[in-house]
């Protein structure tokens, strides 16, 4: 599959979630998707971030601030729905609030925000 193909995918993935948190009654904003090396660079610097090799430097990562009553959501078990909703619509989908899930990550990294179509 092209890169272009995997984008156009997640993409539309992304709608459908922005959509099903949205008929959970939570708010939803928009942070990053696409993150030049550069940046990727600096958050590794700070440690906001574990590898230069990020699927938001092939924009297919987003970060998503999930609200309620004004307050982010970051609580697993709230997020769980939405965890999984994500992980269902493909298999290559993965959210940073589940990085341990088969392995993939660094336990102790949690991405409440990061949702994301893993091609690297």
């Amino acid at each position: 599959m092209k890169l272009s193909d995997h984008q156009f995918k997640f993409t539309k993935d992304i709608i459908r979630l922005i959509e099903f948190i949205i008929s959970l009654n939570y708010k939803v904003t928009c942070g990053e998707f696409y993150r030049p090396l550069e940046m990727q660079e600096i958050y590794m610097k700070y440690g906001k971030t574990k590898t230069l090799n990020s699927n938001h430097r092939m924009k297919c990562a987003a970060d998503l601030f999930i609200l309620k009553s004004g307050e982010m959501v970051t609580d697993f078990d709230l997020l769980l729905p939405i965890v999984n909703y994500w992980e269902e619509l493909d298999d290559l989908n993965r959210s940073g609030a589940d990085w341990n899930k088969n392995d993939k990550k660094d336990e102790s990294f949690y991405d409440s925000v990061h949702f994301e179509r893993n091609i690297l």
